[in-house]
């Protein structure tokens, strides 16, 4: 299945406005910390930028924000989730900036579905300035809390009931940056969002594989009343939990 179909919907793009999670800020508060990102550049672009989540902790850093997606129902909504940034429809392959012009280059869990991943390393090697750094980051469903039930053996059955796609053909790794001719440098992270059941379950709505199940005819309100009755969660009502998310994040620069 394309990148089209999991996230060309009009449905996708407003679930991904409005119910994922907010990594991204502690993602880039981290690398200043660990990376020495600069406080500001002239130029930010984030490449896969989605509905704009991944974008908005770019805008207060760049004098100028561009956020690209081949998907347009995602690119509509920029302006929205991040404000001051410029949305534009163009692929990881085929960036629409010039040579050595961007300062900060973000991707966050978007280079395993392009097409061609040495050519999208390619392009964010030949845009990033001298001096600049290019995040490549992902994390991975949020299904640990920090204190409280045990999540594991309830989305073990999620998953047993609603199956994942394949995994990605095209991983993104340090190798594959390295042979775009960067330096690399890897960092695993953990960030606790605090979210309410109801708002752990809508952003559940919005991964993959609610959207394959759907896609194979299944009711998705019948899906979020299963999540929203089962879902172990501290407390009797809709009080807020600390939900981890793991991932990594791959800083890389110019030699």
């Amino acid at each position: 299945m394309g990148s089209g179909a999991l996230f060309g919907s009009a449905e996708a793009a407003l679930g991904y406005a409005s119910a994922r999670p907010p990594v991204h800020p502690a993602v880039v508060a981290l690398a200043e910390e660990r990376f020495d990102l600069p406080a500001s550049v002239e130029v930010a672009l984030d490449v896969g930028c989605g509905a704009g989540l991944s974008t908005r902790p770019l805008v207060g850093r760049a004098r100028r924000c561009l956020a690209v997606d081949p998907e347009p129902g995602m690119v509509a909504l920029v302006s929205q989730v991040a404000p001051g940034a410029l949305g534009a429809e163009a692929r990881a392959e085929a960036l629409p900036v010039p040579d050595g012009s961007v300062g900060l280059v973000t991707a966050a869990g978007s280079l395993d579905f392009v097409d061609d991943l040495g050519a999208a390393v390619a392009e964010l090697a030949r845009v990033l300035a001298p001096g600049g750094m290019a995040l490549v980051y992902d994390f991975a469903t949020g299904r640990r809390l920090r204190d409280g039930p045990d999540l594991g053996p309830w989305f073990d059955d999620v998953l047993a009931r609603w199956p994942r796609g394949a995994p990605s053909t095209s991983p993104v790794t340090a190798d594959a940056l390295e042979a775009g001719g960067l330096v690399v440098v890897c960092q695993p992270f953990e960030v606790d969002v605090s979210l309410t059941r109801s708002a752990y379950v809508d952003y559940l709505l919005t991964e993959s594989f609610v959207t394959l199940a759907v896609g194979r005819g299944e009711d998705r309100a019948n899906i979020a009343r299963w999540l929203a009755s089962t879902v172990p969660w501290p407390g009797v009502g809709d009080e807020p939990a600390d939900v981890v998310f793991a991932g990594y994040v791959l800083a890389a620069r110019h030699p």
